[in-house]
């Protein structure tokens, strides 16, 4: 297709002349119509495909990323206003800056008629969002956006590939990620959790001062986790099974369990698909410590799927879950409200998120 575009170009003599026609020369004239727009029809929507279609190379790993700044200094909720999530500097989130916004952002401020013809494109080619997230040292996470078709609120499929860079070194239980304790979660869990939320809160988009929340919604969420899954590549494994190894060496972590050359072996995907396919599980029951923050996922997701390596690991049809999920036991839901109105709380948010999804074009 391309070679066969260049020479209809040459031919017209916009490509490959020394003397380009004066439309050409007179390009800033408001006047004089661009040469784009004196292609063929097909010939120009070829070219809107491309450079929608186009995505960035991820960095190979956080030296060849561009420079960040954590998102956060401190741990409280409130350093980070108008989310859900908990969020500490010893686990940070490295957004990028901005840089980079979406690859039909400029076709479509053009004028009406290229702006008219991209979206007749976007809408024709329905392109994936894709993000590409570098879990470095298993304490950060750093996001960046590889293909954005456009800014939008709607969501149809956004792709997410978690890499593995990296392994924990030897720390006590309560400076580690992976500690936990009084019904929370380990802070890493929060990480992830801060990612998704805040692309559910402001977009597909690296990072801004914006305190709007867009209500972003998701039809399908595809997390994929890449990484060495041969128990034979990472040397001194023990035997024990990959469950048992990965609690004793990580989940339950303490610096006294760890020998030899543990502190080195880099983190299995499967592992980190188990940890967090079993958190958001939890999320999406709404229990005593969980239902606060899984109404955002029940209200502006259509699934989850989870993979390693690209083969299908898990997948929450969110629709479903919320369809058949009952409370009746105040001690089971909400545990954040004052226990007299647990119940009735978590009856009136089902029926409203059920009425959301609905309206939002998300499976019920």
């Amino acid at each position: 297709m391309i070679p066969r575009i260049r020479k209809q170009l040459k031919r017209r003599s916009f490509l490959g002349s020394k003397n380009p026609p004066s439309t050409a020369r007179n390009s800033l004239d408001p006047i004089t119509p661009s040469p784009l727009l004196s292609l063929p029809r097909e010939i120009r929507d070829t070219i809107l495909e491309l450079v929608i279609s186009s995505s960035r190379a991820p960095p190979q790993d956080t030296s060849e990323a561009e420079p960040r700044s954590p998102s956060a200094t401190e741990w409280q909720a409130e350093e980070i206003s108008g989310f859900d999530a908990w969020y500490h500097s010893r686990t940070p989130l490295y957004f990028e800056p901005r840089v980079y916004i979406s690859n039909s952002a400029p076709l479509l401020l053009v004028n009406h008629q290229v702006s008219s013809e991209t979206a007749a494109a976007l809408a024709r080619l329905n392109l994936p969002y894709e993000l590409d997230v570098i879990f470095s040292n298993e304490n950060s996470l750093w996001p960046s956006w590889l293909s954005v078709p456009r800014l939008s609120n709607q969501l149809d499929q956004v792709n997410v590939t978690f890499r593995i860079c990296g392994s924990e070194k030897i720390l006590p239980k309560w400076m580690s990620g992976w500690g936990q304790g009084n019904g929370a979660p380990p802070w890493l869990m929060w990480l992830f959790y801060y990612l998704l939320e805040y692309v559910l809160r402001r977009g597909p988009v690296p990072h801004t001062d914006s305190s709007v929340d867009r209500e972003v919604t998701i039809k399908n969420l595809d997390l994929n986790f890449v990484g060495k899954n041969d128990k034979e590549e990472i040397y001194g494994e023990t035997a024990r099974p990959i469950g048992e190894n990965w609690k004793h060496t990580r989940y339950y972590n303490q610096s006294a369990l760890y020998q030899g050359e543990e502190e080195d072996k880099v983190l299995r995907p499967e592992w980190l698909a188990s940890f967090l396919m079993l958190r958001f599980l939890s999320l999406l029951e709404m229990g005593y410590h969980t239902a606060k923050y899984g109404m955002v996922l029940h209200e502006r997701i259509g699934s989850i799927q989870f993979r390693v390596n690209g083969e299908h690991f898990a997948l929450f049809k969110i629709g479903t879950v919320l369809r058949t999920l009952e409370h009746h036991d105040a001690g089971h839901t909400f545990g954040n409200l004052p226990r007299e109105e647990r119940v009735a709380a978590f009856r009136a948010w089902k029926e409203n998120a059920l009425r959301k999804r609905e309206e939002r074009g998300l499976p019920v």
